[in-house]
């Protein structure tokens, strides 16, 4: 057989021995509790073609011998909890020289070596395992071997366990971030996380957030914005919003004040500052009231009534009427009735105008009565006199005026009417 061929069988004998190889570590992988039960430092656990084959880790048709009718013989040892060490062994068949043996092995690869003198070393020098390391098992000189340094530890054969293993969390613990490839992650009953980073959240149910919800955007919904306590919506740029202390006030937070171009539309409206009439204000438009309640608004940069005329009835023969407003002038009007006196006479009820207890004005209601009877004894006379006066006067939101009788002859009572305007 020439050289070439020679190669060729070392080549394909290398080939069937890595297909066996790469079953056996995913076997490992798969199986390693299982492996874990069994396994000690001395006592290995013992795995072949067959089991592979059976497994589902190689066809049913995979030749359990090479072309050198060798058999593989995997022997596993646990130096440490799931931390495995295991070497495959070719035995039986055609038994090779240390050059050929040698030269497989190197077709291998790093893991590939030689039983020579007692040791299974590798190609190269690269590394030697004394047989003692897997129970002792020597299968003769010149045998192929493929050592498999499987080790939760190394970063070439780390993977995540499926399930718990009892005492070894480690082993349930990624090291380094996880690349999904835009895939999804199905069938999650809670996520632990300090924290999420997405282009969109999409959540069926409730989301609970027991911090702060902060967005670079829009918050839109098509339900209510509920808050829950004392708490509403806050502006941080211009410190203050809207919240509720109890069911009846919406307020704004730290006294702002509140400003549309529209139209604010109410049932009534709660003044509750109580400004002076006469005194300074700014600015002009401002509404306000007095102690009593009357409005007071905001004119010239004087706090002033709200104006307007009035008008009273009150009792007889005298009325009583408080400013409810600032006003220039004052109308009075005054209708008395006299006694029937037989014969001419003269009857007079005298009133006075007075201004927050000072007499300003006095009014006279006068009537003049002349016998205008003819024959027999039937006289006709007047009885009711009409009097009206108009008065400039200062008055203020507040101010009290009494238009009163004073004296009076022949009179029986008086009805009066104060007007207040501007």
């Amino acid at each position: 057989m020439t050289a070439f061929h020679k190669d060729q069988q070392y080549s394909t004998a290398a080939s069937h021995a890595l297909r066996v190889e790469k079953a056996t570590q995913k076997y490992m992988m798969d199986n390693a509790l299982r492996i874990g039960r069994r396994a000690t430092a001395t006592s290995p656990y013992i795995l072949g073609v067959p089991e592979l084959i059976q497994a589902g880790y190689l066809p049913s048709g995979f030749s359990e011998t090479n072309l050198f009718s060798q058999r593989y013989h995997t022997r596993i040892v646990q130096p440490a909890p799931l931390k495995f060490h295991h070497m495959i062994f070719l035995t039986g068949g055609a038994p090779l020289s240390l050059s050929a043996a040698r030269k497989m092995a190197m077709r291998i690869g790093g893991s590939g070596g030689y039983i020579e003198g007692g040791l299974a070393k590798g190609v190269m020098g690269g590394w030697t395992e004394p047989l003692y390391a897997f129970g002792g098992y020597h299968p003769g000189e010149g045998h192929v071997v493929i050592a498999g340094f499987f080790s939760q530890g190394s970063g070439k054969n780390d993977y995540l366990y499926r399930h718990a293993v009892p005492g070894q969390s480690e082993l349930n613990t990624m090291k380094t971030a996880l690349d999904m490839d835009k895939n999804d992650i199905n069938a999650v009953n809670t996520v632990n996380a300090n924290k999420v980073k997405t282009n969109t959240l999409h959540a069926t149910g409730s989301a609970h957030i027991e911090g702060a919800l902060r967005s670079g955007d829009d918050i839109t919904t098509d339900g209510w914005l509920i808050t829950q306590g004392d708490k509403g919506w806050y502006s941080e740029k211009g410190k203050g919003g809207w919240h509720m202390t109890d069911e009846t006030w919406i307020k704004a937070y730290n006294g702002k004040s509140i400003y549309t171009s529209g139209t604010v539309r109410g049932g009534t409206v709660q003044l509750d500052h109580i400004s002076i009439s006469g005194h300074r204000c700014t600015p002009n438009g401002l509404l306000s009231r007095d102690a009593s309640g009357a409005i007071l608004s905001c004119q010239s940069g004087v706090w002033k009534g709200a104006g307007g005329g009035n008008l009273s009835r009150a009792g007889v023969n005298a009325l009583s009427v408080k400013s409810t407003g600032d006003f220039h002038f004052v109308l009075v009007s005054i209708s008395s009735r006299f006694f029937a006196v037989d014969g001419s006479h003269t009857a007079r009820a005298n009133f006075t105008l007075s201004l927050n207890g000072r007499v300003r004005e006095q009014i006279t209601n006068g009537l003049n009565v002349r016998k205008t009877g003819g024959g027999g004894h039937y006289w006709g006379y007047d009885t009711v006199g009409v009097v009206q006066k108009q008065y400039r006067l200062k008055i203020a939101q507040g101010d009290h005026l009494r238009v009163a009788l004073s004296s009076a002859h022949y009179h029986l009572s008086s009805d009066i009417r104060i007007d207040l305007s501007n």
